[in-house]
């Protein structure tokens, strides 16, 4: 989503999800795994 030049990526990878980057001139993205399976004892903001 972008809004004032301003673009939210955040797929919540605090929390279980993925890490997210974006080419802003193209809109295409990648993303990681989920953190968990990439760092297995990685609780995140779940503790």
């Amino acid at each position: 989503m972008q809004g004032c030049n301003v673009w939210n990526i955040d797929t919540g990878a605090g929390f279980y999800g993925k890490l997210t980057c974006i080419d802003t001139e193209t809109k295409e993205f990648w993303q990681s795994d989920s953190v968990q399976t990439l760092y297995a004892n990685e609780k995140g903001r779940n503790k």
